[in-house]
Parts: C-alpha cells; structure tokens; sequence
C-alpha cells in the first residue's frame, strides 16, 4: 500500500519534501539573519498550512474556525516555552543571532505529513469531507503546527524586535 501511495505522489512533492529538509537543516545551525529572514518562514508556513485548509475544506466556518484557534494556542505555547532564549540582536549588522535548533524542521515536517495524510486520506475516501470531526481536527492540527512556528518568530520578535523594527522601517 505504501508504495502504491508512493507512487501516485506527484514528483514536486518528493522536491518539496527534500527542499524542506534542507531549510529545516539550515536552521539547525548557528546563524544571523535580518528582520525580513526572520518573518519569512513563519509567514510562509502559516500560509501554506492555511491554504492546505482553504483548498482542502473550503472557507466554511468550522475549518476556519478550528484553524484559528489551534494557531492561537500555538503561538501561545510557544510564548510560554520561551522561544527567544539564548538570541541575541545586534543594532550594528541589525540581524539577530539565532541558536541552532531542529523545532523548525520538526515543524515543517509536521505541516508537510499533516498535508500528505490529510490527501491521502481523502485520496481513498472523499466522504472524510462530510466529516465534521475530520475537518476540525484536521484543521486544527494545521493550525497548531502554524501556530508554533509562528510563535517563535512572535517571540524573538517580542524580545528583540523593537529596536530591529525601528531600524528597518527607517532604511
């Protein structure tokens, strides 16, 4: 079954796979990066689990709803968590020092799988979308996922981004 899976995988999703794992590994590393790196990711991670929900369930409340609600819980763990720790901002390169760390590529890969298994199983059973708890819950582990990653980037900002900020919208 696996490898029928496999193979009816079109080919851009084994490069974005790939592609993620490398960015997942980049972030593992000791690095600097500017405000715009910073938001990027984050951003892009929000969006493309929110499009995974949108294209998927539609904009119905429920799905949008159950989104919303696990990203705000992620960003809200993530804050408790503590995620800043151990950066640092220099106002002289105005990048931030980020530690290494794997949460990032943990959470693309979370995001990734969440996306494949929601297909999959729609792939082999359409009626899942009638399912009012699949789509919450579906949607609301897209959300979390989201909402983690998110938060990270909320957090360092919160410690440390005044200042990076304020340098940016003046350049």
């Amino acid at each position: 079954m696996i490898i029928e899976i496999l193979s009816h995988t079109p080919r851009w999703i084994f490069a974005l796979f790939f592609g993620l794992i490398y960015l997942g590994f980049q972030q593992s590393k000791v690095r600097s990066v500017t405000v715009k790196r910073l938001v990027i990711l984050p951003v892009a991670m929000a969006a493309l689990s929110l499009s995974g929900v949108w294209t998927t369930f539609g904009s119905g409340t429920l799905a949008l709803a159950c989104w919303t609600g696990a990203m705000v819980v992620g960003i809200a763990l993530a804050q408790l968590l503590g995620s800043a720790k151990n950066v640092s901002y220099s106002a002289e390169t105005q990048t931030f020092k980020l530690p290494g760390t794997w949460l990032p590529l943990f959470l693309m890969m979370a995001i990734f799988f969440t996306k494949y298994a929601v297909g999959i199983s729609l792939a082999q059973n359409p009626g899942l979308l009638e399912i009012s708890g699949f789509v919450g819950i579906a949607s609301a582990v897209y959300g979390f996922w989201s909402g983690i990653f998110f938060g990270r980037m909320v957090s360092i900002l919160n410690v440390h981004g005044k200042q990076a900020f304020a340098q940016t919208l003046s350049a």
